[in-house]
């Protein structure tokens, strides 16, 4: 069986400074209310937390230092794309206690022990970085093995919902030396019956870090180099089809040791047919050369969001706030093998607003 080795006890000098106190300093509580403010002045919220700043910081600075700050209860609401989930989302207080939590402490903290190919979550990676890593791996693969290869593809069914609230808390605890600071995190943890909270900004550490010591496994005992993992979703290449099929057995009772299982997407298939990650089938030709393109799902989606920009300009969207979401759209297409479809989209977005260009 894969069992799960602990990655140890971060107890670094260059954080001995750092502790609860940190969290209701006036410089990280500042920064954390900006950031919570991040796109949402228009929110009638947000914009009442925003004309009361200075009270609301010293009041939150008061709760965090009297250790009796108490999370308000989660608004809950679903959405649908990339795909139908539901979020729990914090009100503007609870978004700057934990963006002072997570920005102040834990990132540095919990982060410490993530392999170089967990890419979410992780400052100077993302998506784009794990869609370069992946080429990179596909370039190496080719010039080791050639094109004939096999290709381990996983998902961890409702990962979220179904991650062990004691078993990641415990974890945490390895590596978050202040025990006020566990003892807030936890509250943040509990504030659903089970799993972990999917709009909260502490989740995403913590959910990174309960399949760590799993990346270590995979990377260092079964030395699979060619290996990626964004949040539940990873993959792994390699030239023995027989040896994936050994692994994704071990996954499978390592991931049964935490409560957690692969869902019915996961499977072995040849390397010819891509992998798709991160929004892009990539695949590779039989010269070597590395092409990505987009997922039809992807594309279907992308469909549906040029004819809600339509809807938005009709019913009185701020044309900026449009096009700020439309270059985001098209900043990821970038990353990929489509410039005809890039082309496409910037000619629909030129129709809806007429003689106004969107294309850069």
């Amino acid at each position: 069986m894969l069992a799960v080795p602990s990655c140890g006890t971060v107890r670094n000098k260059r954080h001995s400074y750092m502790n609860y106190e940190i969290l209701y300093t006036p410089d990280v509580l500042h920064r954390a209310f900006n950031r919570a403010m991040r796109g949402h002045r228009n929110d009638a919220e947000h914009a009442a937390a925003e004309a009361h700043k200075i009270e609301t910081i010293e009041y939150l600075a008061r709760q965090l230092r009297r250790e009796t700050y108490e999370p308000r209860p989660l608004r809950q609401f679903w959405v649908t794309e990339p795909k139908r989930r539901q979020i729990q989302a914090p009100c503007v207080m609870d978004k700057i206690v934990q963006n002072a939590l997570v920005d102040g402490l834990l990132y540095d903290w919990l982060t410490k022990p993530f392999i170089r190919d967990c890419y979410s979550s992780v400052k100077g990676r993302g998506t784009s970085d794990g869609l370069a890593r992946l080429k990179l791996f596909m370039g190496e693969y080719y010039r080791c093995h050639g094109a004939e290869g096999w290709v381990l593809k996983c998902d961890i069914h409702h990962y979220f919902d179904s991650i062990d609230q004691s078993d990641v808390l415990r974890r945490a605890e390895r590596y978050v030396p202040d025990a006020r600071v566990m003892a807030l995190l936890a509250k943040y943890v509990r504030l659903t019956s089970h799993g972990l909270p999917l709009g909260l900004r502490t989740s995403q550490p913590l959910a990174n870090l309960e399949l760590c010591e799993i990346d270590h496994r995979i990377k260092e005992v079964y030395r699979c180099r060619y290996y990626g993992r964004y949040m539940d979703d990873f993959y792994i290449i390699h030239s023995d089809k027989a040896f994936l099929k050994e692994l994704r057995r071990e996954i499978e009772a390592g991931l049964a040791a935490i409560g957690l299982r692969l869902n019915d997407k996961t499977q072995i298939f040849p390397l010819a047919h891509g992998i798709e990650f991160l929004g892009f089938r990539t695949y590779m030709t039989d010269t070597g050369k590395v092409v990505r393109v987009l997922r039809q799902t992807a594309k279907t989606a992308l469909k549906r969001g040029i004819k809600r920009y339509e809807a938005m300009y009709r019913a009185g969207a701020a044309h900026e706030e449009i096009q700020q979401s439309y270059r985001s759209r098209r900043a990821h297409l970038m990353q990929g093998n489509c410039r005809g479809l890039i082309l496409r989209c910037d000619t629909k977005m030129k129709d809806i607003f007429k003689e106004e260009s969107m294309n850069e």
